[in-house]
């Protein structure tokens, strides 16, 4: 992760401050699209909101992300139209973990289940 040379970082970007060709599949294929994405898992416990999201766009990982969100529903997650899996101010992203069965297990640990 981090910001390769002569790249700008994309801190301080608002999720509704995506221009439409935000990242085309071509251009980059390590940094997932934050408007092209499917949910394949989620999981409630205690105040977290486990979710396992996939950007097709991105090949590290073949795409997938272990999120752990905080202070967020399965509504509210389903409904959003534009989420990067990095961390920024405004998203309730609190931790990733590597998406292997370990990565998971710590998942799951810190929502204590």
């Amino acid at each position: 992760m981090g910001i390769g040379m002569m790249r700008s970082s994309s801190w301080g970007i608002g999720n509704d401050q995506y221009p439409e060709n935000y990242r085309n599949e071509t251009a980059d294929t390590v940094n997932p699209n934050p408007k092209k994405f499917e949910i394949t898992n989620i999981i409630e416990a205690n105040d977290y909101l486990f979710a396992i999201v996939k950007y097709p766009n991105c090949t590290n990982y073949e795409g997938k992300k272990v999120i752990l969100f905080e202070n967020i529903t399965k509504a509210e997650l389903l409904a959003m139209n534009t989420l990067d899996p990095h961390f920024f101010p405004e998203n309730k992203i609190i931790a990733r973990f590597k998406p292997s069965t370990e990565g998971i297990k710590l998942a799951y640990k810190t929502m204590g289940i």
